[in-house]
């Protein structure tokens, strides 16, 4: 397959969650070990995120920021990158709400971090994350529903974290965030002349409705439903149809363990064959 004459970008810059960044992809290299050893070790002792494992292989933060840039380095926006022979700036952030991949987008096209010759690739994140600033404009975020194990140095308390989930965290909240959130970024595409591809790396819409619709199924439910879903746009998107999680789930069930690390996300061949399928939707999209 040649690289095609018309793709106009220089360098691509990706935004998202643990999906994009690469989450756990090379974490063995670092610690020592193989990946069966450290699926074995993470199920043995019930541990629920790569920083339990960092604490029990006593890996220290200059490590885990190593880990962090290698498991970037082969996460799918790096394939894409390498297809086309350009840099790759990966900004994407585990545990990231879509809101803050929003914000760092407007941060860095107001720094001029952002060129008119960047492609810029967003990974579609879940509903379920946060995202604020505190009284000094100190952006934090999290997840809901996982301890907060990511906030462990959290510029606020455990008890607004707390009452934060308790008083907003439905499905109402999140999921109309959520897809606001997406139609911002496809209108900004549009104004930066579709510089910005929405990609599904972690669910698609349909499939985070599934995830809550079956008990949510009131006139008024489905109403709501039925609005968001309008919400979505139809432009601006690299493939659609499926996400990077729907691949790891094409596979018999006999295999599918082989798809995921322990903490649900993909090994590298999925990030590889994910790319390879933006990489064709880019092709069709920029050839004659």
């Amino acid at each position: 397959m040649s690289i095609m004459s018309k793709f106009p970008y220089k360098r691509i810059i990706s935004y998202g969650c643990s999906f994009t960044a690469g989450a756990e992809i090379t974490d063995h290299d670092f610690i020592g070990i193989t990946e069966e050893e450290l699926v074995t070790c993470a199920r043995r002792n019930g541990y629920t995120g790569s920083c339990e494992l960092y604490e029990h292989f006593s890996v220290d933060e200059d490590t885990r920021r190593k880990i962090l840039e290698s498991n970037r380095e082969k996460s799918w926006p790096n394939y894409i990158a390498q297809r086309y022979n350009i840099p790759l700036l990966n900004q994407a952030i585990p545990g990231s709400s879509l809101s803050h991949a929003s914000y760092c987008i407007l941060r860095d096209i107001h720094s001029n971090v952002v060129q008119p010759t960047d492609l810029i690739l967003v990974g579609i994140t879940s509903p379920n994350r946060w995202f604020q600033f505190t009284e000094t404009g100190r952006p934090f975020f999290g997840v809901f529903n996982r301890g907060w194990n990511l906030l462990k140095h959290s510029p606020i308390s455990k008890t607004y974290r707390l009452e934060l989930e308790r008083n907003w965290f439905n499905m109402y909240n999140t999921i109309y965030t959520h897809h606001k959130e997406i139609l911002f970024l496809s209108n900004l595409s549009d104004k930066m002349n579709g510089q910005i591809k929405l990609c599904y790396a972690l669910a698609t819409p349909k499939e985070m409705f599934s995830r809550v619709a079956s008990s949510y199924t009131s006139e008024q439910d489905l109403e709501f439903f039925d609005l968001c879903d309008k919400i979505i746009p139809n432009n601006n998107f690299l493939y659609a149809e499926k996400s990077m999680s729907d691949l790891t789930r094409s596979i018999d069930d006999t295999t599918a363990i082989d798809a995921i690390h322990m903490f649900g996300h993909p090994r590298v061949e999925y990030h590889k064959k994910f790319a390879n399928i933006l990489i064709e939707k880019l092709e069709e999209m920029y050839n004659d």
